[in-house]
């Protein structure tokens, strides 16, 4: 029998997330126009989409009296 090839090494799996950022806690789909409508209602909040997000799920949980987030 002849020599085969053998299989590359695998290289270590990179970090998730690098030492002091924040790890991306969820993404979501949409249509286009969901998201221009997004962008818009941030706009008009004069903050960006994800700090928008923050606040959505805060002001949601504390109507249902779910316990405070804890820091981002």
């Amino acid at each position: 029998m002849g020599t085969g090839t053998m299989a590359k090494p695998r290289k270590a799996p990179k970090p998730k997330t690098a030492p002091g950022r924040l790890a991306v806690a969820f993404t979501l789909k949409g249509s286009p126009e969901w998201k221009a409508w997004v962008e818009e209602l941030a706009n008009h909040s004069r903050t960006d989409v994800s700090k928008l997000i923050d606040l959505a799920l805060v002001e949601y949980a504390k109507a249902r009296g779910i316990r405070d987030a804890p820091k981002r």
